[in-house]
This record gives C-alpha cells, sequence and structure tokens, in this order.
C-alpha cells in the first residue's frame, strides 16, 4: 500500500459528485490508494498525492494529512494544477495559474469557497451539510472501533510481509495461492503447520482485508484465501496470526 505524505504535493479535491466518477479517473491513471478503508459517501472530499501518484478518501472530523496551502480545490482546478505540475515541475507549484487559483481562497477554512463551509455545490445539495453533521459522530465511531481492533491484530500477529507480485494460483483450486519460502523476507516464518492468515487486497475503493489460512510445507507457503473482492486490484501484504489451525480443523491438508 503506498503512503500519502503531505505538503506541496497532496491536493485535497471537493466535489459532492467526486465518487464513484473522479476515483475511476484516478485508478485509470495509475493512482493507487494509501487508505486502509473505502470511502464515505457522506465526505465528498479526497487527498491525492500528484507525485506519488496515491489517493485517500477523506473522514468526516479526521484531519488525514496537510494538504497543499491548506484549502481544497474543485476538481477543474485540479486538473489544472496538475496540467501545470506535469509541464513543470521545476518551478511547481510557484506558477501564475496555481497562484490564481489559491489567492481565491486566502484566509478562508478547509471548506469555503464562498462564505460558509461547503458551499461550492451547496445550492445543488441543500442537504449536504445537515447530512454530513449527522454522519460525523458516526464516523468518528467507526474509526476508533477500526484503531481498536488494529491494535489487537497487531498483538496477536506473528508475523507481516509484502506479498510478492509472482504470487500464483494453483489451477486446482481457485483461491489456493504458493508462495516460494525464498521470496519471503521474515525471520519469524514457521517451520511447518496451519496458521490463521489474514490478506490486504487493494481494491479501486480501498484496501480489503481477507481471512486466509496459510500453511507451511518443505520450501513451499500455501495461501487458502476465502473469496477475494471481485474489483481486486493485487495482494499487498499477507498478516500471519499467532493462532495455529488444529489438525482437525484445517482446510489445506498436505
Amino acid at each position: 500500500m503506498g503512503r500519502i505524505g503531505k505538503g506541496n504535493h497532496v491536493l485535497l479535491v471537493y466535489d459532492y459528485n467526486l465518487y464513484p466518477k473522479f476515483l475511476n479517473y484516478l485508478h485509470k491513471k495509475g493512482y493507487h490508494t494509501a487508505s486502509p478503508h473505502g470511502y464515505y459517501e457522506s465526505c465528498p472530499w479526497i487527498y491525492v498525492n500528484i507525485e506519488l501518484k496515491t489517493y485517500f478518501p477523506g473522514m468526516p472530523g479526521i484531519k488525514i494529512t496537510e494538504c497543499f496551502n491548506n484549502h481544497a480545490i474543485t476538481i477543474d482546478e485540479f486538473h489544472t494544477i496538475l496540467a501545470e505540475y506535469k509541464a513543470d515541475k521545476e518551478h511547481y507549484p510557484n506558477t501564475p495559474k496555481i497562484k490564481a487559483i489559491y489567492d481565491n481562497y486566502k484566509g478562508k477554512d478547509l471548506f469555503v469557497f464562498h462564505n460558509e463551509p461547503f458551499d461550492y455545490d451547496l445550492e445543488k445539495f441543500p442537504d449536504f451539510k445537515k447530512d454530513w453533521e449527522e454522519s460525523e459522530k458516526k464516523a468518528k465511531e467507526e474509526y476508533l472501533e477500526w484503531k481498536k481492533k488494529q491494535k489487537e491484530k497487531e498483538e496477536n500477529t506473528l508475523c507481516l510481509f509484502e506479498i510478492p507480485s509472482t504470487i500464483k494460483a494453483r489451477p486446482e483450486v481457485k483461491y489456493l495461492y504458493e508462495l516460494d519460502r525464498k521470496s519471503i523476507k521474515c525471520k519469524k516464518l514457521p517451520e511447518s503447520g496451519n496458521y490463521k492468515g489474514e490478506i490486504k487486497v487493494l481494491t479501486l475503493m480501498g484496501a480489503v482485508d481477507t481471512d486466509c489460512e496459510v500453511c507451511f510445507f518443505d520450501d513451499t507457503i500455501l495461501i487458502l484465501a476465502d473469496n477475494p473482492d471481485e474489483d481486486e486490484d493485487f495482494f499487498d501484504t499477507l498478516r500471519i496470526f499467532k493462532d495455529r489451525i488444529p489438525d482437525d480443523k484445517r482446510n489445506i491438508v498436505v
């Protein structure tokens, strides 16, 4: 999974109709998510790093990172800035067009385009502000619950490593994958046995964690995954938990 970074190359893009059209555009242009979540429909803004080609959908009430000039921009303004960046990276972001865009927002809070928050297209979507305020509390609670679960996962993790792009599926079982033990740089790999695991799959909408069973056998590691998301891009990491699966509960038998 990529990182979103911060600073001049991170643009905060806002539009009530952001999803999924703009997200599809980023995906087609080779951008990848830096978020462990999907996206919130009640949060029509997204952080985009035009240098790293990564993005991170916004979350209600949570500041993800520092964005350029500490103000959101429209999709049209994003395309203008991106064109300026591609045309003259040496002088980015100090070009007249980019300066003119942010001069319009000088002295205004993050999402104030005219006189109040989210008023870029508020007249077209009058219920948005109310909906966002109602969802903010729920989103914060979900985020705190996610952080709690992540901490529990980390405490129960035996090993975590990136999955090589050379991973292959065995033809006889649709979601049985095979790895060469030598391709894994992890000192805590078990010598044998079956363990509970979790594969992180990077998708267009964000990262998806998929349960799996991991079997260590000779020089080979076998991974039996639950049905992955149909929109998967590629496998990112494999987390192996400390929980060893009893022999009578194994799904992989070699």
